[in-house]
């Protein structure tokens, strides 16, 4: 077997194998858990999975905390998750680190309103972070109950 960035974590916890099954699903799926229980690790692991897969034309990865240097560049791809959304494009966006984002609520409102204003089917959002008590409920505010929490 050759070495790649896909064997750095082989091992999958249960909760991977829910966050896989949501993201086939589902527009938006949460990835909840305390501090340092793998959920970074599991967002590397889904990229790995559906870049292989090719199910998406694209799949990014992005760490709010340490991609973003400032609100601007927060605000600017913000707008262009919403853009695919909007566009229906085929596009996995792994989202780590999410409270980082400027304003994290309504951000996280402003995608939600982005799904239910069209008529998406290929673009899909994933959020992690680890202040899960807080995504969890901007998750449910925004969401009403349909987006899905994989912990």
């Amino acid at each position: 077997m050759r070495r790649g960035e896909g064997m750095k974590y082989a091992f999958k916890r249960k909760f991977y194998y829910d966050a896989e099954h949501a993201v086939r699903e589902n527009s938006v799926t949460f990835i909840l858990g305390a501090r340092r229980c793998g959920k970074t690790v599991c967002m590397k692991q889904l990229y790995d999975q559906f870049s292989s897969e090719r199910d998406f034309d694209k799949v990014l990865y992005t760490d709010i905390k340490k991609d973003y240097n400032d609100k601007y560049e927060k605000i600017s791809f913000i707008n262009q998750v919403i853009a695919s959304i909007n566009n229906d494009e085929s596009i996995l966006y792994l989202i780590d680190e999410a409270t980082y984002l400027q304003f994290p609520d309504k951000e996280i409102m402003k995608i939600q309103d982005a799904f239910t204003s069209g008529h998406n089917h290929a673009t899909r959002v994933v959020l992690a972070g680890s202040q899960s008590k807080a995504l969890k409920y901007w998750g449910h505010l925004a969401f009403a109950g349909d987006a899905v929490c994989a912990s």
